[in-house]
């Protein structure tokens, strides 16, 4: 999942994606533990975190204008 959310040159529809399903994820993550404690883990997931609570509606233009684009 981080591949997806910290790449800075994410497609529209990764974006997109990430936008529709953002309060599925964030509790999906805000639940995930592992057994023993890893620091690293916990680095990435709320980098993650941080990633998908920043996408705003702004991205969701972006995003649409580029698919219409295509079109």
């Amino acid at each position: 999942m981080q591949l997806f959310v910290a790449n800075q040159s994410k497609p529209p529809e990764i974006i997109g994606v990430l936008i529709q399903n953002k309060n599925k994820l964030l509790r999906f993550l805000a639940g995930l533990t592992t057994e023993k404690e890893d620091e690293q883990f916990e680095a990435d997931k709320s980098q993650v975190i941080r990633e998908i609570a920043t996408l705003d509606t702004r991205e969701r233009a972006i995003t649409d204008s580029d698919n219409e684009a295509e079109s």
